[in-house]
């Protein structure tokens, strides 16, 4: 179990790096209820732990709405105040008036979390409110040991949505690509155009009928047999038929 903690949080601390910017030392702000579950508990020092979960070292922090409300809280909480006060002090804009951890730590923090803090609190409705940020960090501790909440699923779709945006190439460089490409496409070569011909009408000579050639009577000898003569061969001359006399009287 322990094995595993530790590998999740290497995990979450490996993609807050990444996508937000968080260097070591990295900074933590603890709040009250943080360190008074710590000193309950007997883990010792809040640096020591909070340096092994992180895996690197660290530099923690507390504000003066947090002193002021664990001041408040008397005798059960001096252990944590004495320890509080020992951290460094950041400057908020409540001094004057001093408001719930919770709300100092979100005016802190902002909206992009730009100073990259860890938070460490008790506070289970600030840690949602964290986890709504896409660089919202936040640690808890329990029976089990010192905990970092692992990344949200908005946390990782506006991871994506930045991977994306970085991952465009700018103008100079897309405009270079865009002309890379035209230069490497295959050039189409121009041929001249060729006036093909329309199709003919039909042939006028074979269009005309074929003359009928007379065929020799059948006996008749051919041309080239007749002595080679190319003329017709000669055919007999018929007799005029002569009309019968009428039969004469006998007296």
């Amino acid at each position: 179990m322990r094995r595993k903690k530790h590998k999740n949080a290497r995990r979450a601390v490996r993609f807050f790096k990444v996508t937000s910017g968080f260097r070591p030392p990295y900074k933590v702000i603890v709040d009250g209820n943080f360190v008074h579950a710590l000193t309950q508990q007997r883990m010792g020092e809040p640096s020591e732990a909070l340096q092994k979960l992180v895996g690197g070292p660290v530099k923690l922090s507390t504000t003066p709405c947090i002193l002021s409300e664990l001041k408040a809280l008397g005798k059960d909480f001096s252990n944590a105040y004495q320890t509080s006060k020992r951290l460094l002090k950041l400057t908020c804009s409540h001094q004057s008036n001093p408001v719930t951890p919770s709300d100092c730590i979100m005016s802190l923090i902002g909206g992009s979390n730009t100073e990259h803090f860890f938070v460490a609190s008790q506070d289970a409705q600030l840690r949602k409110k964290l986890q709504q940020l896409p660089a919202g960090a936040s640690i808890f501790a329990s029976v089990n040991g010192v905990h970092l909440e692992q990344p949200s699923a908005e946390q990782r779709l506006a991871a994506g949505q930045v991977e994306k945006e970085h991952m465009k190439p700018t103008e100079p460089v897309a405009a270079a690509s865009a002309e890379a490409d035209y230069e490497a496409r295959p050039r189409r070569i121009e041929r001249p155009s060729i006036k093909r011909k329309g199709v003919k009408g039909p042939n006028p000579l074979s269009m005309k009928k074929k003359a009928n050639k007379r065929r020799p009577a059948a006996g008749a000898a051919p041309a080239s047999a007749a002595g080679g003569s190319s003329c017709k061969a000669h055919r007999p001359r018929r007799r005029p038929r002569v009309a019968a006399a009428p039969p004469t009287e006998t007296s």
